[in-house]
C-alpha cells in the first residue's frame, strides 16, 4: 500500500527520490516519503506512485536475519537530485565581505584569490563521536565557509529537527536538511542528514584534527554492528565537513558549487542500475582557467564487502562502483572505478573509519578538464552517474573451512551466493561539491 504523506509550503518534496529537502518547515508539517521499486517507468517516478515499499526483497544487514532475494535480472535507471546549497566565487565574496571585524562574515583581506574546497568524512557507529582530519588545503589559504554534516539512522518520523553537537570542544547546532529511506538494515526507519556552520570553529591554518562528538547513538561501545545482530535506533553513521577557502595561486575566475540533500543508492542482486544525480545550479560554470576540476561526494553506509553473524568471514568484491560526471546524462566521463583512465579505485568503500565504523565516506577527484568534463563551461547544473552492479561468488571465493550461511545456498544448484558490494547494495549520497578552476 502506498503512503504518502503531502509535504507542506516551507520545504520541497521530490517525487521519486524518497528524499524531503528540507526549507525551515518545522516538524508538525508532514512529509512525504516515496520509496524505489525494482522496475518502474519514468513516468512513475516522476508522479511519485509507488507501487511496492522500499526495498522489497533486497537484503538486509543486521546478523542472522539477512535473507537474499532473486529480482528480475533488468537494467534500472533512477533520475534522482540534489539541491544546491551555495555557489561561491571570489567576486561573490567582494560584494559581501566586511572591512570591519563582524562575526560570521568575510574580511575583504581574506580574499586572497580564486576558491576551491576540501572535504573530509569519518564513520560513528556505535560510538557517536568521531575525529575529521582535514589534509591538503595550501599554506596561507583563508577560510570562507565551513559547513559540518552528519547523518543518523532513526525511526520512521523520529529524526528531530535540530541536534546539538560539538566540534572541536566548541558546542554546534545542525538542523535537519534531509531524509530518506534508512540503507537497508532492516529497521524500517529513515536517515537522516544534518548541517551546521563551523566557519569561525575551524582554525586558522584550516587544516587539522576536528574532533565531532554527540552524534546520537544506542550504543557508545563500538559494538560490530555486523555481529550484535538489529538493535534498537538510533544509529549514528558519522560526521563530515566541507570547507571552502581562497588561496593566491587559484584563478580569481574559479567557482565552488555545493549540494547536499539525502539520495538512496541500492542495487538489486545480480542486477545492475544506473542512478543520475542531478545538480541544478543558479549560476552556470565559468571558463576553465587551469584546466582541473576538483569534485567530491560524501555519502553514508559505504562498505566494499559482506559479514553476518552466521558468516562472518570477509569476500572479496569482485564488481566495484562505477562513477560518472559531466554536464548531462548523456555527455559523462567516467572518473572512478574500473575502465576509468583517472582512477580505478570504487566510490563509498567505507575507507574512512575502522572495521566497526566505517560508515562514512568522502571521496574526492581532481581531473583534468579535458572530453566530457570541458563541456561543464556555461552549463547551469551538471549530473553524476553511478552504475551499481551486483554479481555472485563461486563457493571456491570463501576461505576454506568457512561456515557457509544457509542463506547463500542457491537453491538447485552448488553455487554459493554471496552478496559481493553491500556498498552497492544501500548508500545515502549526502553531498556533492565542484571546483572548476
Amino acid at each position: 500500500m502506498m503512503s504518502e504523506r503531502q509535504p507542506s509550503s516551507g520545504g520541497d518534496a521530490k517525487g521519486g527520490t524518497g528524499v524531503f529537502k528540507r526549507s525551515g518547515s518545522s516538524r508538525s508539517e508532514h512529509r512525504q516519503i516515496s520509496a524505489p521499486i525494482w522496475v518502474v517507468s519514468l513516468a512513475v517516478l516522476i508522479s511519485a506512485v509507488v507501487v511496492t515499499s522500499a526495498y522489497a526483497g533486497m537484503p538486509t544487514r543486521g546478523g542472522a536475519g539477512q535473507s537474499l532475494v532473486d529480482p528480475p535480472n533488468k537494467a534500472i535507471l533512477l533520475p534522482k537530485s540534489l539541491s544546491e546549497a551555495y555557489i561561491i566565487t571570489a567576486d561573490q565574496l567582494l560584494t559581501t565581505c566586511t572591512n570591519d571585524a563582524e562575526p560570521g562574515k568575510i574580511a575583504c583581506e581574506d580574499v586572497v584569490g580564486g576558491v576551491d574546497h576540501r572535504a573530509v568524512a569519518n564513520g560513528a557507529r556505535n560510538n557517536g563521536s568521531t575525529v575529521l582530519q582535514m589534509r591538503g588545503i595550501e599554506s596561507g589559504a583563508k577560510g570562507v565557509r565551513g559547513d559540518l554534516y552528519a547523518s543518523v539512522i532513526f525511526g520512521f518520523g523520529l529524526a528531530p529537527e535540530t541536534l546539538e553537537l560539538t566540534f572541536g570542544g566548541q558546542p554546534v547546532t545542525v538542523s535537519l536538511v534531509a531524509t530518506t529511506t534508512e540503507p537497508c538494515w532492516g529497521m524500517g526507519g529513515e536517515i537522516a542528514v544534518y548541517k551546521g556552520s563551523v566557519t569561525t570553529l575551524l582554525t586558522p591554518v584550516l587544516n587539522g584534527d576536528y574532533a565531532v562528538s554527540g552524534i546520537p547513538s544506542a550504543l557508545t561501545g563500538d559494538e560490530d554492528p555486523w555481529s550484535i545482530g538489529l538493535q534498537n535506533p538510533p544509529f549514528a553513521e558519522g560526521a563530515a565537513l566541507v570547507v571552502v577557502y581562497a588561496h593566491a595561486s587559484i584563478p580569481w575566475g574559479s567557482m565552488v558549487a555545493v549540494h547536499d540533500g539525502a539520495v538512496d543508492l541500492f542495487a538489486p542482486l545480480d542486477d545492475q542500475q544506473f542512478v543520475d544525480i542531478e545538480h541544478p545550479m543558479s549560476l552556470p560554470f565559468p571558463e576553465v582557467v587551469d584546466g582541473v576540476i576538483r569534485h567530491s561526494r560524501i555519502a553514508a553506509d559505504g562498505q566494499d564487502s559482506f559479514r553476518s553473524a552466521s558468516a562472518p568471514y570477509v569476500v572479496s568484491p569482485t564488481v566495484e562502483l562505477k562513477t560518472w560526471l559531466g554536464p548531462d546524462s548523456n555527455t559523462v566521463e567516467q572518473i572512478r572505478g574500473a575502465e576509468s583512465s583517472y582512477s580505478k579505485a570504487a566510490d563509498f568503500n567505507g575507507s574512512a573509519g575502522g572495521a566497526t565504523s566505517a560508515l562514512m565516506d568522502a571521496e574526492s577527484s581532481f581531473l583534468p578538464a579535458e572530453n566530457n568534463l570541458l563541456l561543464l563551461e556555461g552549463k547551469s547544473g551538471y549530473t553524476v552517474k553511478y552504475e551499481l552492479d551486483l554479481d555472485y561468488l563461486a563457493p571456491s571465493c570463501a576461505p576454506a573451512g568457512a561456515p557457509l550461511a544457509p542463506e547463500f545456498a542457491k537453491t538447485g544448484s552448488s553455487e554459493v551466493k554471496a552478496q559481493v558490494h553491500v556498498l552497492l547494495d544501500c548508500v545515502t549520497v549526502m553531498v556533492d561539491a565542484i571546483t572548476v578552476r
